[in-house]
């Protein structure tokens, strides 16, 4: 009899695992928006179809930030482990980004093989000053772990080709680099260097897993950089006697 019911109850949670994995996306957004909108959340989407766990959008904005052709492909598997998780690709402005991503109820996210493609100015606007760049960004990120939203650990590499300033000065700044490295027992550090452009940059930023970083850089020229980037370097103060201005700055995330 305790056999019957075991296999009763356990074909039971089978078809309710299926009856979640089959519900539409679109009716899920439903149920969700009015709960995110409580909480100040506003979501609006755009050519929803599938499932939760295989589905797409041909676009999502998030209290404003959108996103455009998003693909996802979960693993119903990765639920055995206390995760949600799978793979997924979007486009963001001009922007293309894939990777594969896991998230516990207790607020922990992972990410890996990430990969993105992007121009250089589509992250114009999160600099506080108004500035137009040129070159190209691309990430190839194998693993980032979050906590609460905060970086705790990273492995990867950034690297910025054909970097420059468009407006309002306009200066090449060659190809810059930065690599992130995981930190024993927790934080991340990431090593800054140039590409060996008109931009002499070595640097470095330690994260802690509080959120708190520091940032160690020396900056200088090569001949043939243009007098605009000569200019402004020459606002962070003094050149040592290595021939770098040297910025330090530390705060939180």
């Amino acid at each position: 009899m305790k056999r019957t019911v075991g296999y009763l109850a356990l074909g039971l949670v089978a078809y309710l695992l299926f009856a979640v994995m089959m519900l539409p996306a679109q009716k899920a957004l439903g149920f969700a928006v009015p709960q995110l909108k409580s909480q100040g959340v506003s979501i609006a989407a755009s050519g929803v179809a599938g499932s939760i766990w295989s589905g797409r959008m041909d676009a999502l904005s998030v209290n404003g930030f959108g996103l455009q052709q998003i693909r996802w492909d979960l693993n119903p598997l990765s639920l055995l482990t206390g995760r949600i998780g799978g793979d997924w690709n979007m486009n963001w402005q001009g922007a293309r980004l894939q990777g594969y991503a896991s998230a516990t109820p207790d607020g922990r996210a992972l990410l890996k093989n990430v990969q993105a493609d992007s121009p250089a100015d589509e992250f114009a606007g999160f600099i506080p000053i108004p500035l137009s760049l040129g070159g190209n960004i691309t990430l190839d990120l194998q693993e980032l772990r979050l906590e609460e939203g905060r970086p705790v650990s990273a492995e990867g590499t950034a690297i910025w080709t054909d970097a420059a300033f468009i407006a309002p000065l306009d200066a090449s700044l060659g190809d810059l680099r930065v690599v992130l490295k995981p930190r024993e027992g927790g934080g991340v550090d990431a090593e800054i260097q140039d590409g060996g452009g008109p931009l002499r940059l070595e640097g470095t930023l330690k994260l802690e897993p509080n959120g708190t970083y520091r940032l160690n850089a020396n900056l200088g020229t090569r001949p043939g950089a243009s007098s605009a980037l000569e200019e402004n370097l020459a606002m962070l103060g003094r050149r040592n006697p290595e021939g770098f201005y040297n910025v330090v700055h530390q705060g939180r995330i």
